[in-house]
């Protein structure tokens, strides 16, 4: 063999190593990435939030991390579950501490969709567009992605440098009793909602899912405690106060006076007890850039305790969102995000009275076609 054609082959041999190593699939890790032992996570690698895809098939890659172990994720895509997919052990030993899952998604029509995961008590979303565009046998494409697997770098017998932490998004939670007051051995309802990257929520000690809801019956005013652990091990503390009123004592026993020689006054009959809800004036919404809050005007005699902006945003299901006062007018907390996109908001409010009367609004539609319209 000339010294020519040995160059030749030596290159040859290269070219196949190189693409060998481009491979998409699952690879074999070492040990599980530094970061991902604090608590399950989970997140929606392809594809990536805010990409417009067209209408054929969407392959979604998912993957789940836990030092426990990881038994199934759960991916959804506009409120639909997917058919559950095989996990592949992404760990040299074969265990499921980092998985995958590969699904392929047929889109029914144009529109928003919101891609969400969901493994060991943790999830992740995406939103992404699908639009029309030419049949993929006139253009060649498929929609099958590059190869985008998590660079992870394995830590070096003697490490060099520090290496760079994970960004992690901020968690916020809601934490309210309603009502939050009641008479001595009635009951209320705390409620919580917390959203964003953490690793575990407790109430009063004990641990409890992102959202939920507890029944108390408390007999003496009291603030209850809603504790947040961050990823970093950090903790935000949450109270909520419920003030319980006292039944009056009983009065002593006295012999009673002769009656006064007096022609008696009538008797003037109590007012009927108020048995109405909260009268709502109005129910509207309000454009911040684009961002949507509820507004409504609500007025009762007996004095307006609270009031929820419910919404189903681009027909994904009902949620709720709580109703700040100023006056007569109530403002929801935060508002709905829109991202820019077409889509419609169907929306109505609910209130209650200080003696426990409850009203609801009308549904109220609007179709928009972007921020402010």
């Amino acid at each position: 063999m000339t010294k020519k054609e040995m160059i030749a082959l030596s290159i040859l041999l290269l070219i196949a190593l190189l693409v060998g190593s481009c491979e998409y699939g699952p690879q074999p890790l070492a040990q599980v990435p530094e970061g991902l032992e604090a608590g399950p996570q989970a997140w929606v690698e392809f594809p990536p939030h805010g990409e417009t895809l067209d209408m054929g098939p969407v392959p979604v890659v998912v993957y789940a991390a836990s030092p426990e172990g990881i038994g199934s994720i759960t991916v959804s895509v506009g409120g639909e579950t997917l058919p559950a997919a095989e996990l592949q052990p992404l760990t040299t030993d074969n265990s499921a501490r980092l998985v995958r899952v590969d699904h392929a998604w047929q889109p029914p029509g144009e529109g928003e969709y919101i891609i969400t995961a969901n493994a060991g008590g943790a999830s992740s979303s995406v939103r992404i567009c699908i639009v029309t565009c030419r049949p993929q046998e006139e253009i060649g494409l498929t929609n099958t992605p590059t190869a985008t697997l998590p660079i992870i770098t394995l830590p070096p017998d003697e490490p060099t440098n520090t290496p760079t932490p994970t960004a992690y998004s901020e968690s916020s939670g809601e934490f309210w009793a309603a009502p939050p007051y009641v008479n001595a051995g009635t009951c209320t309802t705390l409620n919580w909602n917390v959203s964003g990257d953490f690793q575990t929520v407790y109430y009063e000690g004990a641990l409890v899912n992102a959202s939920g809801s507890q029944t108390e019956c408390p007999l003496e005013s009291r603030n209850y405690q809603l504790q947040v652990v961050g990823l970093d091990n950090s903790t935000t503390d949450y109270a909520a106060f419920v003030e319980v009123y006292k039944a009056d004592p009983p009065t002593a026993t006295k012999t009673p006076l002769p009656p006064p020689t007096r022609t008696p006054t009538p008797t003037t009959q109590p007012p009927p007890a108020d048995t109405n809800g909260p009268t709502i004036n109005y129910v509207t919404h309000i454009w911040e850039g684009c961002t949507i809050f509820g507004e409504a005007g609500i007025t009762d005699s007996s004095g307006v305790v609270w009031a929820e902006f419910w919404f189903n945003h681009n027909e994904t299901g009902w949620s709720w969102i709580k109703m700040n006062k100023s006056g007569d007018r109530w403002v929801s907390q935060v508002g709905i995000e829109t991202g820019g996109f077409a889509g419609s908001l169907v929306y109505k409010v609910r209130t209650e009275d200080a003696l426990y009367n409850e009203s609801w609004s009308g549904e109220t539609t609007h179709n928009y076609a972007y921020c402010g319209e």
